[in-house]
């Protein structure tokens, strides 16, 4: 009787199991798709930034046109594309040659990435940088970054809102 009880007992679990196996497994994506719009354009920045390609148009596609950088005090505010273009290609072509200095900048990697849902239209993405500056174009300065997007219903695509430089 007790073998018969424990023999119904184990074919139970047995069956019980290959239910659950059997079913079918959920995949959860590495970001949500609400906000895939905004690493794309974060992607395109980056991709942007390294070609040396800062110019309005491309500019105009990736930035808001109010565009506040806090790296210290005061705040500084943007307020026009021509604007933000000539503040990134200074960056681009004075800043970071000077950090690279007596190397030349090669290109901007991104060391860690990740994000915060803020709303259903604004993303905090945030990122830890590192600078390829050497010959061999090993990684010799690091920076770390959050940056604000915001899905502009007018344009249909997600942009720049805001950039906080923190401590890497």
């Amino acid at each position: 009787m007790k073998q018969r009880v424990f023999l119904l007992f184990i074919l139970s679990i047995i069956i019980s199991c290959s239910k659950k196996t059997g079913s079918e497994i959920k995949k959860y994506p590495l970001t949500e798709n609400a906000y895939s719009g905004a690493f794309d354009t974060f992607y395109q920045y980056i991709k942007t930034l390294n070609k040396n390609e800062l110019n309005d148009d491309k500019m105009s596609e990736l930035f808001n046109e109010n565009f506040s950088m806090i790296i210290g005090n005061p705040t500084l505010t943007l307020k026009s594309i021509s604007e933000i273009t000539g503040v990134y290609n200074d960056i681009r072509n004075n800043t970071y040659s000077f950090i690279c200095s007596p190397s030349e900048f090669n290109e901007l990697k991104l060391a860690k990435l990740s994000y915060l849902p803020l709303t259903k239209n604004s993303v905090n993405i945030g990122l830890l940088d590192v600078f390829l500056c050497s010959e061999d174009r090993k990684p010799s300065y690091k920076m770390a970054f959050i940056y604000n997007l915001i899905y502009d219903e007018s344009k249909q695509r997600w942009l720049m809102n805001a950039l906080t430089e923190v401590d890497p």
